[in-house]
């Protein structure tokens, strides 16, 4: 009796820590967009945990009905299956590309291999896949219109891709693979974020920034005060510094120790090296493609995409290999003959974008200064919203007082051409070294999706 006492309340307890999570609770937002500032480290394993749990409760209704395998009762269910795991993930999957720190680090520690784990169990469930295999075999006679069809038929290829047709022992060593890449893939872009902003370059002296832009070097100069290092300029490997600084910065010295920071980031026998990973995962990946029956894993990658296989692909780029190769030797030497200018025997990569933006300050009398102003982020922005708007309709209109997930995003509504709504997008375009994922990248918090018939 105590037992089953003790148990209902720590029943009673994970019940009420779901209540008071808010990752858990219904967002009463304008849209529905999430309370970013009620999320603390600590929501994040509860609440997935709590989603899979619920994931897990709709999957089991499926394999478990009496009834049929029909489109409404495998197909639909399924496809609509996961919402709360989808809310809760993709805030959390943001959180890691867009606000990392060494909390959100041990949580992506926690989480990748649940959702892992779980993510496999789905794929690998026999029973579920029985149910959709029986709908896809006689989808013909269903009477199904053309997206029905397209959503049953996908659905299909996507569990036998991933290895629902395998027996048992080959699950078992594609779960133990998959595993084992996911932590590894988390592993090697954490490492990425941590050498990325753990090297900078410090510019001492005036002189050290010649040919740099006014704007690039009041950023190195707030960037080194923000450092404790005022009246120095600092440079990081963020792309909108490197590139830059590449292709303006007179000093070639400086240039190829930035390119060789850049280039060797996770190269330096350290605690953030990546060679050993990249192998493992090379390795993991050939025995995946192997399990599934491909001979490569570009070939598994490539098997529902346009290019279906790595034939076409290596066929590409021999077709534009030569073009290329053409144009880039014509443009080698301009290169040369600016550098032999300025002494410079043998062009070191280095040597690349600055030369060639002396190419064209020469061959076209403009520079990349001169259109920068064209193109600061309020004109490309709104040119984005223009050809969007050209193309499709759509427009946008900027919401003020809204949940934001970082204070350097903006939110704008996007609406059809008949005014109504379509959804909401934020825009975060400046890089974060050390916080944000480098490049440039897209991602979704709540993707469209069908329910209750809308």
């Amino acid at each position: 009796m105590k037992k089953i006492i003790v148990m209902t309340l720590a029943s009673l307890t994970l019940c009420a820590c779901a209540e008071k999570n808010p990752l858990l609770q219904e967002w009463n937002t304008p849209f529905g967009i999430p309370p970013f500032e009620q999320f603390q480290t600590e929501n994040y394993v509860p609440a997935v945990k709590k989603a899979i749990e619920a994931n897990k409760a709709e999957i089991d209704a499926i394999i478990n009905s009496k009834e049929e395998p029909t489109f409404e009762n495998t197909i639909l269910a399924y496809d609509q299956s996961g919402e709360l795991l989808a809310k809760v993930y993709g805030v959390f999957g943001n959180v890691e590309m867009m606000a990392y720190n060494e909390d959100v680090a041990e949580v992506s520690n926690v989480i990748t291999p649940l959702i892992s784990s779980h993510s496999n169990d789905i794929m690998l469930n026999d029973k579920l896949f029985q149910r959709i295999k029986v709908v896809y075999d006689k989808r013909e006679t269903l009477g199904l219109d053309s997206e029905q069809m397209r959503l049953v038929t996908e659905m299909y290829k996507s569990f036998e891709r991933n290895g629902s047709n395998l027996n048992p022992q080959q699950k078992d060593e594609l779960k133990e693979v998959n595993t084992k890449i996911s932590n590894l893939e988390l592993k090697f872009s954490q490492n990425l974020i941590k050498e990325t902003a753990a090297w900078t370059l410090t510019l001492k002296e005036e002189k050290e920034t010649a040919g740099l832009s006014e704007d690039f070097i009041a950023d190195a100069a707030a960037r080194a005060e923000a450092a404790g290092q005022s009246g120095k300029w600092v440079v990081g490997l963020d792309n909108p510094s490197v590139m830059p600084f590449l292709a303006s910065a007179d000093n070639r010295d400086l240039r190829i120790k930035i390119l060789d920071a850049y280039l060797n980031r996770c190269n330096n026998n350290n605690a953030e090296d990546n060679k050993e990973i990249c192998e493992e995962i090379i390795r993991l990946r050939l025995k995946k493609a192997k399990i599934l029956g491909f001979d490569t894993y570009v070939d598994l990658r490539l098997e529902n995409r346009m290019a279906k296989n790595s034939e076409n692909v290596y066929n590409l780029l021999e077709y534009v290999w030569e073009p290329s190769l053409a144009a880039a030797q014509n443009e080698l030497k301009d290169i040369k003959a600016l550098a032999a200018a300025d002494g410079i025997t043998t062009v070191h990569a280095a040597d690349w974008r600055y030369y060639q933006s002396k190419a064209k300050l020469e061959k076209f009398n403009i520079s990349d200064e001169e259109l920068m102003p064209y193109f600061k982020y309020d004109n490309v922005r709104e040119g984005i919203f223009y050809v969007a708007n050209r193309l499709f309709g759509i427009s946008f209109e900027k919401l003020n007082n809204v949940p934001l997930p970082h204070p350097d995003a903006e939110a704008f509504e996007c609406k059809d051409k008949d005014g109504s709504s379509l959804g909401v997008i934020f825009m975060d375009m400046f890089a974060r070294p050390g916080e944000k994922s480098n490049g440039a990248w897209c991602s979704s918090y709540r993707d469209q999706r069908y329910k209750d018939g809308k």
